[in-house]
């Protein structure tokens, strides 16, 4: 069975302000980006900027009318904001499609697994991932950790296979 990780692309959108033009970026796994905020801002003089907007130069007033319209920047089309909500319902989501536990379907169960597991930690707004996990499929976190740690050993014994 061959599992592909999505990989991040970069997502961005342009705008002019005061003489200044921004790019802001976010970093997209899927349809989601790997941050509430943009990790890449780059600002450069617009070449139309006026003689004044040239000698005044960037400013912490500049850098505040910039702040403001990347807080109000909507993400393109069919990329949604991560929030503590929205991983919380993604979780229930995918355990609800797993099985009830690896003893009754393991090839899917642990991949199932793992994925959460890295979507959860990707998303970066909880500090124990495991502990999350754990509070949504309703068992004990030492559970979550011996079936994670379980996982990554059907992975890697899947690989092997694959390679001999």
């Amino acid at each position: 069975m061959e599992r592909t990780t999505p990989r991040a692309v970069k997502v961005s959108r342009k705008f002019t302000e005061a003489g200044w033009d921004v790019t802001v970026s976010w970093e997209v796994v899927g349809q989601v980006p790997a941050s509430d905020g943009p990790t890449e801002i780059t600002m450069k003089m617009s070449d139309d900027a006026t003689g004044a907007q040239r000698r005044k130069g960037w400013t912490t007033g500049l850098a505040r009318r910039i702040e403001r319209r990347i807080a109000m920047l909507s993400l393109p089309e069919g990329i949604k904001r991560i929030s503590e909500r929205n991983v919380r319902q993604m979780l229930q989501d995918g355990v609800a499609k797993m099985p009830a536990s690896p003893k009754d379907d393991p090839d899917t169960y642990y991949p199932a697994l793992l994925d959460l597991l890295e979507t959860l930690e990707s998303a970066g707004l909880h500090t124990r991932p495991i502990d999350l996990l754990a509070e949504v499929m309703g068992v004990p976190a030492g559970t979550v950790k011996s079936r994670i740690y379980s996982a990554r050993l059907h992975r890697n014994a899947l690989t092997h296979e694959e390679e001999a």
